[in-house]
């Protein structure tokens, strides 16, 4: 039992009560690690990861906890509202947005998330490692050379970077990927408001926000289509053919128009034509532009001579004015330093002066409903705004042929130059964040692992270690006396021999220089100093600093000449024994619920499971363990009644996984403050619950917990077979033969 893998399961009990508001559930199950998403609110329902051996690495352990982690954040932190793209979320168009936006918010959550539990703080950062050294490096191996491919690969590695994130920062430096050719590109066309806020976002809604500026450098907006020709008018009806007499007479014939017939304008006419164009700020030949959001980003200012006055629609944007003036506690120097987007070095000037003075375009340009996702009758799928669209219109008229090397890329806003000599597809982010790829990652390693595991479980889910119910229990009033009747005469025989064995281990000592107790005669000359401590008080130390777990089998083959009641009898002649000496024990029971107990969903994700991966699942069925007594719980009437119970009506008895079940008693036991932990198997012996290698598993759990420091004894109830998996065991005919060998053997222990 590895620490790392019982830390993994405490954090998962842990993760269940506190997520239950949010209607999120953490779960350990199968081989994959997944995130179910509710199809109708689209947000996490189940965060599910494999159900690992004991034989996995420590670091894959740790990465999985940073995987939850990570994912808990999402569901702590995400405000749904802002992060969830609206309309269709299979539209290509939507598709893409949403993945900037769970890659931009990726780097807010994990930051905040350890504000929150400071513990995650090591667990994510195993989790960026594992990344970068199990996907990102292998990726960028068999990409090498292909710039677009690098990129790609590179874009999630680099917003962490950005955001202040030291593990990709320092891949990022080590492998000088600050010059790869479109990394340079894209951070150049980022603005130095954004940079430098990014590590400092603490909101969905910033992440949103951002991620539509990312989509704009990324995707931007094709240029309209050309304006169809007009078509030659079509003559008069009334004008003659001859040309002379109809109502035509004296009209020009088509062929001979002028400029004007065609929609043209010249002289005069054209002359004011433009000079009205100018005085209305509108360029000819152009649509008019606003303020957008890129320019509320850039360091220059935008390419018209002058800057457009804010429309109604720039009123409403809010993405400047917060990441312009965003503090958060932080200064300018703290997260990253973002590589200069000047290669020269020349000062761009105060983005954040030209934003509060009223360049403060938005992420989306749209109105506030826009911003959370929707789209209106202005706004295309891809969340691009009509503004973007007559931008690049400006652009891509500097080469009005549409052959220019670049086209498909975006202009850097202030020189209205390309960016990226290559294309995007819509799907070329789809999926490479770090929660999927990871998913991927912690999948195979999973599966790598389980199909080489000597034994493996499916889920520890629906295990049940609680007192025995004994609500619906008819329990006839003769039991309680029946067993009593048969442990009365050998308990004192038991308490006595425990007495002795403590009281030879005891030490008394008198302790004097007190003001009551025993007279301590040489101390009296105190009084004729006036001090009156002449008393001594006896201090008594008893070897009880012990723990004990009684576990008994109470499987199916117990039954038989009937065990169970033997196991049962002895069990509670035994813990009344240790009660009566003062020695905190418990008891429990072990078996198996059947295959049919289980959920029809989790027996169907078993069968998928099976095919899926192929693992040949050592256990499958729910453990059952029945308290009987509790560290905490004295010997009372209902104590005595479950011991009852469990002897004569034989309730829920089905298979026994051994090695799983001590596992789970000495995971209680060794949680006690006690110097001396001891456990008592009382059992036929042979495991019967798992599909295959659980007698082996068994004989590994027995040393595993000899190791951790707990005395353990196999007590075989009419059954030798306890010899082949406990060193240290004893054979039980009847409950006659307690005091005799089973009580020799625990006073061995004790002493």
């Amino acid at each position: 039992m590895k620490r790392e893998i019982i830390e993994l399961r405490e954090v998962i009990t842990k993760l269940v009560p506190m997520l239950t508001a949010k209607k999120v559930v953490v779960t350990q199950r199968g081989s994959r690690a997944y995130v179910s998403v509710n199809p109708r609110t689209r947000q996490p329902e189940r965060v599910n990861i494999p159900n690992v051996s004991d034989t996995a690495d420590a670091s894959f352990i740790r990465a999985i906890q940073g995987f939850i982690d990570h994912e808990v954040a999402h569901v702590l932190l995400t405000n749904w509202k802002d992060y969830l793209v609206k309309g269709d979320a299979h539209d290509v168009k939507n598709k893409r947005l949403q993945d900037l936006v769970n890659i931009v918010e990726d780097t807010m959550i994990e930051r905040e998330i350890v504000k929150i539990f400071p513990g995650s703080l090591k667990n994510i950062a195993d989790l960026r490692k594992h990344f970068v050294d199990k996907i990102t490096k292998p990726a960028m191996k068999l990409v090498k050379g292909d710039d677009k491919q690098e990129f790609r690969i590179l874009l999630v590695p680099l917003m962490r970077a950005l955001a202040g994130h030291v593990e990709f920062q320092a891949y990022m430096n080590e492998e000088k990927l600050w010059d790869q050719p479109i990394v340079k590109a894209f951070v150049d066309a980022l603005p130095e408001t954004l940079k430098k806020a990014l590590p400092k976002f603490n909101a969905t809604k910033q992440c949103r926000e951002a991620a539509e500026l990312l989509e704009k450098i990324l995707y931007p907006a094709p240029p309209p289509p050309p304006p169809a020709p007009k078509a030659d008018p079509e003559p008069k009806k009334e004008e003659s053919e001859e040309g002379g007499d109809g109502p035509g007479e004296g009209k020009k014939p088509h062929g001979e128009d002028s400029e004007e017939a065609s929609g043209g304008e010249s002289g005069e006419a054209k002359d004011a034509a433009d000079g009205g164009a100018k005085a209305a700020g509108k360029p000819k030949g152009k649509t008019p532009e606003k303020d957008i959001e890129v320019d509320a980003f850039d360091d220059e200012a935008s390419s018209d001579d002058e800057p457009s006055e804010p429309t109604d629609e720039d009123e409403d944007d809010d993405f400047g004015d917060p990441l312009a003036g965003m503090d958060h506690g932080m200064d300018d120097d703290e997260g990253y330093d973002a590589p200069p987007s000047d290669p020269d070095g020349e000062d761009d000037g105060d983005v954040d002066d030209e934003l509060d003075d009223g360049d403060s375009g938005s992420g989306s340009g749209d109105t506030e409903e826009d911003a959370d996702g929707a789209e209106d009758e202005g706004e295309s799928s891809s969340g691009r705004s009509h503004s973007d669209e007559k931008r690049q219109t400006s652009i891509d008229e500097e080469d009005p042929e549409g052959d220019s090397e670049n086209e498909g890329g975006v202009g850097n806003g202030a020189a209205g130059t390309s960016v990226f000599d290559h294309e995007f597809n819509d799907e070329d982010f789809s999926d490479l964040d770090l929660s999927s790829k990871m998913a991927d990652e912690i999948t195979k390693g999973a599966v790598r692992d389980l199909h080489s595991a000597p034994y493996t479980v499916f889920t520890r889910e629906f295990d049940r270690i609680e007192p025995l119910d004994l609500k619906d229990a008819n329990i006839p009033d003769s039991w309680v006396p029946k067993m009593e009747s048969e442990v009365r005469s050998m308990v004192g025989r038991m308490q006595k021999d425990i007495e002795r064995m403590m009281a030879s281990q005891s030490h008394v000592m008198r302790i004097p220089g007190h003001r009551s107790g025993r007279l301590h005669a040489p101390g009296l000359h105190r009084l004729t100093t006036g001090d009156d401590r002449v008393f001594y008080r006896k201090l008594e130390h008893h070897s009880k600093d012990t723990a004990v777990t009684l576990l008994i089998d109470i499987s199916g083959s117990m039954v038989s000449n009937n065990k169970i009641a033997t196991a049962m009898v002895a069990a509670y002649a035994l813990s009344t024994t240790l009660e009566r000496v003062s020695i905190a024990h418990e008891m429990l029971g072990f078996t198996t619920a059947g295959y049919g107990a289980l959920p029809r969903t989790l027996q169907e994700a078993i069968a998928d499971e099976a095919r899926s991966s192929g693992i040949r699942w050592a256990r499958t069925c729910p453990i059952i363990m029945p308290i009987y007594k509790g560290f905490d719980e004295r010997v009372t009437s209902e104590v005595k009644k479950r011991v009852a119970y469990q002897a004569y009506a034989r309730p829920g008895m089905f298979n026994n996984v051994d090695g799983e079940c001590v596992e789970y008693a000495a995971l209680r036991l060794i949680k006690r403050q006690e110097k001396r932990k001891v456990m008592l198997v009382l059992s036929d012996g042979q495991p019967a619950g798992a599909n295959h290698s659980d007698e082996r598993h068994l004989m590994d759990t027995v040393k595993k917990v000899e190791k951790m420091g707990i005395d353990l004894v196999g007590i075989g109830i009419m059954d030798a077979s306890v010899s082949k998996y406990y060193p240290n065991n004893v054979v039980l005919r009847d409950v006659a033969a307690l005091p005799g060998e089973v009580m020799k053997r625990l006073k061995a222990i004790l002493s």
